[in-house]
């Protein structure tokens, strides 16, 4: 029902409300075929997907297997309401970006947010084995998991803006609307992607939910989806922004400068 009310006034909304132009000319469309190519062909967005879709997948499996993990694992489905407080801690670590980022480079920022969940992991992993219901260890992997996530959130905005800047001084173009779409999207697409893999991991490694208590081989398994996946995709994150995602330093600089020119031009013509 909701998602039929949402089609519906979300139909409205976008056949009825038109931007207008604040400058008295009108604005340039962007068609789909045009937009597909500004992703394509743009190196610096594609790695941006690459990094983006991949934490943002670390992030997501893991809380869509936190049930399962707390009632099987833990055997106390209740730790669930303490991993769902994780907001706060992302809400923090998106707060404390600002001021981290002004005294290290924004690489080691994100060093830091992939850094983090991985050790939140590796601790809920390591206290799953000694203190399985311990709620002050599940308190301390949430605040590293998700205060890394807030650090993500800040890079990432601040990597989409230099995106568009990157984008505009190689195709003349900037297309705002295209990567900031992209990013909502692929947020959206990784909650959806992570549901479905849900179902399809909890099949692969035989969870019964009838069953009161699961087999060693089912829990072993909910411990990798938990766990070592999240912890992999998190390192993949990293390894395509250090490797691939090349708008930093110097480089991003000389853009910076490339696009005030323009600007500049723009504005005296």
């Amino acid at each position: 029902m909701i998602a039929v009310i949402f089609i519906v006034t979300i139909g409205i909304t976008v056949f009825n409300v038109k931007e207008e132009s604040t400058v008295g000319i009108s604005a340039e469309k962007t068609s789909l075929k045009q937009a597909f190519h500004v992703i394509v062909k743009n190196d610096q967005l594609l790695a941006f997907i690459g990094l983006l879709l991949t934490f943002n997948l670390c992030t997501q499996i893991a809380k869509s297997f936190a049930v399962y993990y707390f009632k099987c694992v833990c055997h106390d489905e209740y730790l669930y309401s303490i991993f769902g407080f994780a907001i706060i801690a992302e809400m923090a670590g998106l707060l404390c970006f600002p001021k981290i980022a002004a005294k290290i480079n924004r690489e080691k920022v994100y060093a830091f947010a992939c850094g983090l969940p991985i050790a939140g992991f590796v601790l809920l992993g390591a206290a799953g084995y000694v203190a399985p219901q311990s709620k002050v260890l599940v308190v301390v992997c949430c605040a590293l998991l998700f205060f890394g996530s807030g650090l993500s959130l800040g890079v990432t905005t601040c990597c989409m803006a230099d995106v568009i800047d990157y984008g505009e001084v190689k195709f003349g173009v900037r297309n705002e609307s295209v990567t900031c779409s992209a990013q909502t999207f692929l947020m959206k697409a990784a909650t959806a992607a992570a549901g479905g893999l849900t179902g399809i991991g909890l099949q692969i490694v035989g969870y019964n939910a009838k069953a009161v208590t699961q087999s060693a081989a089912t829990v072993m398994g909910i411990r990798v989806l938990m766990i070592v996946i999240p912890i992999i995709l998190a390192f993949a994150s990293f390894g395509i922004y250090k490797k691939y995602y090349t708008l930093k330093g110097e480089k991003m600089e000389e853009i910076t400068r490339k696009v005030n020119e323009m600007h500049a031009k723009k504005q005296t013509a």
